[in-house]
């Protein structure tokens, strides 16, 4: 059960932001705020290996990642609080390849894929309704992903961290493997040029 209140709301928000043209079911709320479950996962904690769980981020962040063939890590994508993570591999049932862990203090609510398939067996429209939501934050983070490597490096450092301002001071967040990781530079000179 989703006991922090606020998050509720700001989830529905979310959703209906998404498409302000559908109407989501009332019913929906009490839906999830009965099934979802709060997590307060520990710093680097991984959430599912080569898994796929929609997770709410109530409060932190979360990063994604995947190993290539020669078992170098890639980091894909970060999220930050009042966003989804979710996978079109969830909605389809197929293998993920990316594996999701926690950023430091993050606190983040999950549903499970049996309560999906109920909402979507109740609702009609709502599973297109889910791929529009897990199409539209994949477009969105590829697109800031590819503006952000698209900046010489200095700059790059400087939009992600306007981006996820959390993330400072960096003492505290511990992550500068990961955020080097995605900015495709060396820790060296991200801390160079933050």
């Amino acid at each position: 059960m989703l006991k922090i209140k606020h998050a509720l709301t700001r989830l529905m928000k979310l959703l209906r932001s998404i498409n302000p043209h559908i109407t989501l079911p009332e019913a929906l709320e009490s839906i999830l705020e009965l099934e979802m479950e709060e997590i307060y996962p520990k710093h680097h904690e991984v959430l599912e290996h080569e898994g796929d769980v929609p997770y709410y981020i109530i409060r932190g962040c979360v990063y994604i990642y995947y190993y290539d063939a020669a078992g170098k890590q890639h980091v894909t994508r970060f999220y930050r609080e009042d966003r989804i993570v979710a996978f079109l591999s969830f909605l389809e049932g197929t293998e993920a390849l990316y594996t999701i862990a926690a950023g430091r203090d993050t606190i983040l609510s999950r549903v499970s894929q049996r309560t999906m398939k109920k909402i979507y067996g109740s609702f009609d429209g709502m599973y297109e309704f889910a791929q529009l939501t897990v199409m539209r934050y994949d477009e969105s983070k590829e697109k800031m992903k590819s503006d952000i490597l698209g900046l010489p490096a200095p700059e790059r450092v400087k939009l992600f961290y306007e981006l996820y301002p959390f993330l400072l001071p960096a003492e505290a967040a511990r992550m500068d493997e990961e955020i080097a990781n995605l900015l495709l530079m060396s820790v060296r000179n991200l801390r160079k040029f933050r």
